[in-house]
């Protein structure tokens, strides 16, 4: 069976987030003065939750809710996200590559989970400059009914929506455990995109998004 069918996921494997710059920017928005320390806070907080699947910034909001006087949590995250995606940009050779594939004849969907807020993420992938190269097949986890990222439930569902099996399927990420594990678990193959803020083993992994190309043809 070929491996014809190829599901990425979108931030730090497509794009680069800059999120410690977002956070500076929300503390300046929000307290009316920089404040570095507490922006390199509030961004170790936000990694180590989504080291565990959790994308709710409700919860990095709690954790230091005491610095932002008169600011609710969803003031808080409609600020994180505005910022965000100001701080977002394409890995290189991300639209060459992706290009690429699709003349080559696979199908590529994104498979990612939401902002927060219903139409965020899609927002970022459309501001990216990404949509036209996967739409219809994005699946945002915790909308329109779907499961959450990081369960083989979620990859069980994208792909019976896809009409595919996972042993057509290959997932690419740059989260072992929240993009590729429920994947394998499910039988699908992966790839790790090496992230330095995530570090991890992998048995199949690329430096970069150029090399997918081998690395996917050698599956088939």
């Amino acid at each position: 069976m070929g491996k014809n069918v190829l599901l990425f996921d979108f931030d730090g494997t497509l794009v680069d987030l800059d999120k410690l710059k977002a956070y500076e920017n929300v503390v300046s928005s929000l307290r009316g003065t920089p404040n570095r320390p507490l922006a390199e806070k509030l961004y170790q907080c936000d990694n180590g939750l989504c080291l565990l699947g959790e994308y709710d910034r409700r919860k990095v909001f709690a954790e230091f809710s005491g610095e932002f006087e008169n600011t609710n949590a969803d003031d808080f995250c409609d600020t994180f996200w505005r910022e965000l995606r100001g701080a977002q940009r394409l890995k290189p050779r991300c639209i060459a590559t992706l290009e690429l594939l699709a003349a080559k004849g696979y199908v590529l969907a994104l498979v990612t989970d939401a902002d927060g807020f219903k139409g965020n993420k899609l927002e970022r992938i459309e501001a990216a400059g990404l949509k036209k190269y996967f739409h219809p097949r994005i699946f945002i986890g915790g909308e329109e009914d779907r499961p959450r990222k990081g369960t083989s439930e979620y990859m069980r569902c994208v792909v019976k929506d896809l009409a595919a099996n996972p042993g057509e399927c290959v997932m690419i990420g740059d989260k072992t455990k929240i993009d590729l594990e429920p994947a394998a678990d499910i039988g699908m193959e992966t790839i790790w995109l090496k992230n330095n803020e995530y570090p991890a083993h992998w048995h199949r992994q690329v430096e970069t998004l150029s090399d997918l190309i081998q690395e996917i043809e050698a599956l088939n």
